[in-house]
C-alpha cells in the first residue's frame, strides 16, 4: 500500500552493482531503430546506449547517496533474462493461445519463460503483439483507396497489452498472463487497480505503476497517455457491436484481468436461447432488458456495477429494472447490498406466481427500492438517515415510509426521535 502511494510508481528503484553490460544489446538496438525511425532528428539519436539509456529511465544517479546504476524499468524493459529471473523471481511471462484444443492438447501455441530467449518485456511484447493480432477478424478499411490493416481494434489490443504491462505489480507473486481464444483476448496483471472501475471506463485520470515502462513505450508510439486508453479500447470494440470489454479486479488472487470479447453483444445463439427460456414473453422485453438477460445468459451473471458499464444509467435506474426482472421472475438474485448478484432464470414458468404480482403489491419507484436495500445492509434506517443518504425532503420521505409499511415491506419500530424503519421478514 505504502509502496503504491508514491507519486514516482514501482519502477524508479536504483539496483545497485548492475550497469548496462547487464542489459540486452540486441533490445536496445531494435528499441532504438524503431525511436529513430519516428523520431529521425531527435537529439538522442546521437547518444551512446549508456546516455540514451539515462534519458530513458533505464539508468538513474542518485547524487545523495552517490550510486548510480540500472533502474527496475531499465532491467525489466532490457535485462538479460537471467537478472531478470533473479531479482524477479516472483513473477512469470505467459503467452497461451488455445484455440482448437482439446483434453489431450491444453494449448495450441505457447510462450513463456523456457531459457531459450531473453525473457525481458521489449521482447515479450514484441513476439506475442503478433501473435495477438494475426488473424483478429475485423473488415478492413480503404483510406485513399489503399487497404488499411492498423483498424481500431488492432490499436486497441496493443493499448491492453501495454496497460497489462505499465499497470502491473513486479514486487509480488504472479503471472503477467495472456491467453488467446477463438472469440476472447484475456490479459491477466499482478497486482490492483489503482483507481476505480468507473473513472477507468471514463478515462482521463491515469496513475501508472511503472511510469518509466509508460514513457519507454510511449516514445515508440505505444500506450495512451492521460487515462485515454481505455476508452479507446471500448471505442474499438463499440465500433464492432462487440461485447463490453470486462475488467475485474480479483483481490482474493491479487490480480486484475480483462477480457475483451470478439464476439457481437446479442449473438444469434443467445437470442434464440432467450427466446427458448422465456417463450413469448421475450417479446414483451425492452432493449435494455434483453442486454442485461443477455449478459446474465452468456457471462453466468450480472451485477449493477456491470450493467452500468455496459449501458449509460444512473445505478438508481439500474436496480429498478434488475428489481423488474426478478419480480418478473427472469433473474434470480442472490446478496445484498454491493454483494448482490443475480443469475437468469434458466427454469422461467410464464404461469409461475412471480410473473403476475398485482400491480398494488409492487413497489412504486426505485427510491423504495434503494430504501429497502440500505436497511438490508445497515439493519434499520431513520428519518434523517433517509433524507441525508438520498437527498429527499421530509414530506417525500414520509410519503415513502408509509407506502413501503401499506405493502408490508417494512415496520417501524422504537418512539419519538428514536423511531426506525426494519425490513419484515
Amino acid at each position: 500500500m505504502i509502496r503504491d502511494a508514491s507519486e514516482e510508481g514501482n519502477d524508479g528503484v536504483i539496483l545497485e552493482d548492475y550497469t548496462i553490460k547487464d542489459l540486452e544489446e540486441d533490445a536496445i538496438k531494435k528499441y532504438r531503430n524503431r525511436f529513430s525511425s519516428r523520431e529521425p532528428d531527435h537529439p538522442w539519436n546521437a547518444l551512446d546506449n549508456e546516455e540514451f539509456m539515462e534519458m530513458l529511465g533505464g539508468i538513474k544517479e542518485d547524487r545523495r547517496r552517490k550510486i548510480k546504476g540500472l533502474t527496475v524499468a531499465g532491467m525489466l524493459m532490457f535485462g538479460k533474462g537471467l537478472y531478470i529471473r533473479d531479482l524477479f523471481a516472483k513473477i512469470n511471462f505467459d503467452f497461451r493461445e488455445e484455440i482448437d484444443v482439446d483434453s489431450n492438447q491444453r494449448w495450441s501455441d505457447r510462450f513463456t519463460i523456457d531459457g531459450i530467449w531473453e525473457n525481458n518485456l521489449y521482447n515479450f511484447y514484441f513476439t506475442v503483439i503478433n501473435k495477438l493480432t494475426s488473424n483478429v477478424k475485423v473488415p478492413f478499411k480503404l483510406e485513399n483507396l489503399e487497404r488499411k490493416d492498423d483498424t481500431l481494434v488492432h490499436q486497441a489490443i496493443r493499448e491492453a497489452f501495454v496497460n497489462q504491462i505499465i499497470h502491473a505489480d513486479f514486487n509480488i507473486q504472479g503471472t503477467l498472463k495472456i491467453i488467446k481464444t477463438k472469440d476472447s483476448l484475456e490479459f491477466t496483471n499482478p497486482g490492483s487497480l489503482k483507481v476505480d472501475l468507473e473513472s477507468i471506463f471514463k478515462g482521463g485520470n491515469s496513475k501508472s505503476r511503472n511510469p518509466r515502462i509508460q514513457k519507454m513505450f510511449s516514445l515508440i508510439g505505444l500506450g495512451e497517455g492521460a487515462g485515454s486508453g481505455f476508452p479507446k479500447i471500448l471505442a474499438a470494440w463499440n465500433e464492432q457491436s462487440w461485447r463490453t470489454p470486462e475488467l475485474k479486479e480479483e483481490t482474493n488472487l491479487n490480480q486484475v484481468s480483462l477480457k475483451l470479447w470478439m464476439i457481437s453483444m446479442l449473438p444469434e445463439e443467445c437470442l434464440e436461447s432467450l427466446k427458448n427460456i422465456f417463450g413469448k414473453e421475450f417479446n414483451s422485453f425492452n432493449k435494455d432488458e434483453v442486454l442485461i438477460l443477455a449478459a446474465a445468459y452468456l457471462e453466468g451473471s450480472v451485477n449493477n456495477a456491470r450493467v452500468k458499464l455496459m449501458m449509460d444509467k444512473h445505478s438508481y435506474d439500474i436496480t429498478g429494472i434488475l428489481h423488474d426482472l426478478v419480480e418478473k421472475g427472469t433473474l434470480l438474485v442472490d446478496g445484498y447490498g454491493r454483494g448482490k448478484v443475480y443469475y437468469l432464470n434458466t427454469e422461467y414458468n410464464s404461469n409461475a406466481d412471480y410473473n403476475i404480482i398485482p400491480i398494488k403489491d409492487k413497489l412504486q419507484n426505485n427510491d423504495e427500492i434503494n430504501i429497502l436495500e440500505y436497511i438490508k445492509v445497515n439493519g434499520s434506517i431513520s428519518n434523517k438517515e433517509c433524507r441525508e443518504n438520498f437527498e429527499f425532503g421530509k414530506t417525500k420521505t414520509l410519503g415513502l415510509f408509509k407506502h413501503l409499511e401499506e405493502l408490508g415491506k417494512i415496520k417501524r419500530i422504537g418512539k419519538g426521535s428514536y423511531i426506525k424503519y426494519v425490513v419484515i421478514d
